[in-house]
């Protein structure tokens, strides 16, 4: 559901909802993928399918300094690159043993950047959302109806108030009654799974002269980044006790993360962000201080973004229009492992713009090697296995149109320097 389901206050918001992305829901294979990260970066490139990301990619903001690197990568250390929106985060991860970490803005601010119309006199609430692996709390506890009312009480200073819920808030009912019961429209704002997520919220904070938070969030910065005025005001939300969090995998795993929660107490993020914990007639848009926290000023081209994310130029070679990266994969998997490095691959790529190979060129000449390979199977069942492999590709024309940087690995195989 996109939306509210009742007509009378549908009406009320017919001039956003057409302007909104359809949700188009995606398998989920890392972090990279959340929210449509990825989906963004591929649609930059001009890829019609989205490759898997070697990669992670930080999807959302905090306003708390990093404290345990494995937590924040996902990962052990190791050379899999990582990529977050503060300096202070590289710099973290790779003290920490992750030489791979790069400082280059969160998703949010690839997306595709909306052309609408802000709405004078508008107002979208967003309440703090809810998560699927935590049991929801009560409503005395998150001060829902408490929330609604005050939001109710603002009518005389807006001409549209809209809410904005999540949808893991939408798929648990969370939200939804109290709001329509007091005649406030709502729209589905972020889901996980939608490829158009980003440009959905990015659509949504463009449209709107105001946004109203109760709990300091992504939320607050997204919002000032497009242009909104922002407040966090009305009865705050209060974090779910601590043990709403036991199946959440991510807790799980790092339980003694749950001690930060004591940093998210109302009264000290006050204290922190005067600014922003306004009355939204007070309320101003942060927007240079939103740009710096979410990493506006290291942004890189959506063509770099994806060079980290373990993509190459194959993906997007002219010459290779209409082949997308698993038909490359395919053609090319014949490269051992021990070296099937991207940046051969790559290569590979840059070889076949300049001498204006067609793919079908390339098929000719691997199925003749595939051939060859074969009787070469029952030798590596009794032979030296790299041995065979460096046959292997003496037999194929990839020999031949890479040769240079294959000499290299030949003399690794051989133990020489």
């Amino acid at each position: 559901m996109l939306y509210t389901a009742r007509l009378d206050l549908r009406e009320q918001i017919d001039w956003l909802i057409p302007r909104l992305p359809d949700q188009r829901e995606i398998v989920l294979r890392g972090e990279a993928d959340y929210y449509g990260a990825s989906a963004e970066i591929a649609a930059a490139v001009g890829l019609a399918e989205v490759p898997l990301a070697s990669g992670t990619w930080l999807h959302g903001w905090t306003y708390l300094n990093p404290t345990m690197a494995e937590a924040m990568a996902g990962y052990k250390p190791s050379s899999r690159v990582h990529l977050m929106n503060k300096s202070v985060q590289q710099d973290f991860l790779r003290d920490a043993g992750y030489p791979n970490a790069f400082a280059v803005g969160l998703p949010v601010l690839y997306a595709k950047s909306p052309d609408v119309e802000r709405r004078p006199r508008s107002l979208l609430l967003a309440p703090f959302h809810s998560l699927p692996e935590v049991t929801p709390h009560e409503d005395q506890k998150r001060n829902e109806e408490a929330f609604c009312e005050y939001a109710l009480g603002l009518r005389g200073q807006f001409d549209c108030i809209c809410a904005c819920l999540h949808a893991s808030c939408v798929k648990t009912g969370q939200w939804i009654e109290t709001f329509e019961q007091r005649g406030i429209p709502w729209v589905t704002g972020a889901m996980t799974s939608d490829a158009n997520a980003l440009r959905r919220v990015r659509v949504l904070f463009a449209s709107f002269e105001s946004v109203l938070t109760n709990q300091l969030t992504s939320v607050v910065p997204y919002s000032a980044v497009n242009g909104a005025k922002v407040s966090i005001a009305g009865p705050t939300a209060l974090f779910p006790p601590i043990e709403s969090f036991a199946q959440h995998p991510y807790y799980q795993k790092h339980p003694e993360l749950l001690k930060n929660f004591a940093l998210r107490h109302p009264d000290r993020l006050k204290g922190l962000y005067p600014e922003l914990f306004v009355e939204p007639s007070d309320a101003i848009c942060p927007r240079d201080w939103a740009e710096s926290e979410l990493g506006v000023p290291l942004m890189v081209r959506h063509e770099d973004v994806a060079r980290l994310l373990g993509w190459r130029l194959v993906d997007g070679d002219p010459v290779w229009e209409g082949v997308d990266r698993r038909k490359a994969v395919s053609l090319f998997g014949w490269l051992p492992s021990s070296f099937r490095s991207l940046d051969t691959i790559e290569k590979v790529g840059q070889l076949l713009d300049r001498d204006r190979v067609t793919p079908e060129v390339v098929i000719e000449h691997l199925k003749a090697q595939r051939e060859a390979a074969k009787k070469y199977e029952k030798i590596s069942k009794a032979g030296n296995s790299e041995q065979v492999e460096l046959e292997r590709i003496k037999s194929s024309w990839a020999w031949r149109c890479i040769a240079k940087p294959l000499y290299a690995i030949e003399k690794r195989l051989r133990g020489k320097k």
